[in-house]
């Protein structure tokens, strides 16, 4: 009985791990063709410059020989140093005379005030209000991503058939040998320095996915009918569920793994000898 739950409960972990591998692969690829953090940082230098019209200081920054050395030509940067961009503004803010003159924006005057008029303390203060900026940038940026896996998971999941609940199913009631394998498999992924996991993982290790020929979601009941509508409310719970476990990242399920591991590795503590006592006679 702990076998198989033990070994169903280590199937799903393997099998989440692998779809949040790939989903996470596939959102790299997505972020990278789409310049997702370029658009991100962007959105967000137009929030903290007051120029989502695009009339004043961030086409002005953009063009600033610090901050345009940072990605490839015509293209803009996907990230920017808190001190590269303080040294670019404050350059920006005193060519033109608006930092002399006070004709900057609000944030500018607040931050030049407590700096008390000291130039390289006002360079410090807009460093950690870019620091804090980005910090909430970041957040926007995850959240973001964390949407788009969720969407890849359930593609994942609902194409390649990788449904929680008829693995776990499936594993639970399989035959010991079976179930060892899945454990002993569980262990060699576990004992990696870093997530490194397929579907070729999957199938090397007999966990059911896949679309078959011979596979149907509802066996042979009919179309409509109480079983059909059973089997397809579970399969598409066992694909929510999967997707769902993707979004948690692969970094939480490998560290899931590598706990398993570490109590499998822990064996009971061999009892102590103690000193041999003479023989009597």
């Amino acid at each position: 009985m702990l076998l198989s739950i033990a070994s169903a409960a280590i199937s799903l972990v393997i099998v989440f791990l692998v779809v949040s591998l790939l989903c996470t692969t596939a959102q790299e690829f997505i972020a990278g063709v789409f310049s997702m953090r370029a658009k991100t940082l962007e959105a967000t230098l137009e929030k903290m410059l007051d120029d989502e019209e695009r009339t004043g200081l961030v086409d002005q920054l953009y063009a600033h020989p610090l901050i345009r050395s940072l990605a490839p030509s015509g293209r803009p940067p996907s990230y920017i140093p808190k001190d590269q961009f303080a040294m670019a503004v404050h350059d920006v803010l005193t060519r033109n005379g608006a930092l002399k003159a006070g004709n900057v924006l609000p944030v500018f005057r607040i931050l030049l005030k407590e700096a008390g008029g000291d130039e390289a303390a006002f360079k410090k203060s807009v460093e950690a209000w870019f620091d804090s900026s980005m910090e909430r940038a970041g957040g926007w940026y995850k959240r973001q991503t964390q949407r788009i896996i969720l969407v890849l998971g359930l593609a994942i999941a609902v194409g390649f058939n990788i449904d929680a609940m008829r693995i776990a199913t499936t594993v639970a009631n399989a035959p010991p040998a079976f179930q060892t394998t899945i454990m002993d498999g569980g262990k060699r992924l576990g004992t990696q320095a870093s997530p490194q996991a397929d579907l070729e993982t999957l199938t090397r290790l007999q966990i059911p996915f896949g679309w078959t020929k011979d596979y149907r979601v509802a066996g042979e009941a009919g179309r409509w009918t109480s079983d059909w509508l059973i089997a397809w409310t579970v399969a598409v719970a066992g694909w929510a569920m999967t997707a769902l476990a993707a979004s948690l990242g692969s970094q939480f399920w490998f560290g899931i793994l590598v706990r398993f591991v570490n109590i499998r590795s822990t064996g009971d503590k061999p009892a102590e000898s103690g000193p041999a006592k003479p023989s009597e006679g």
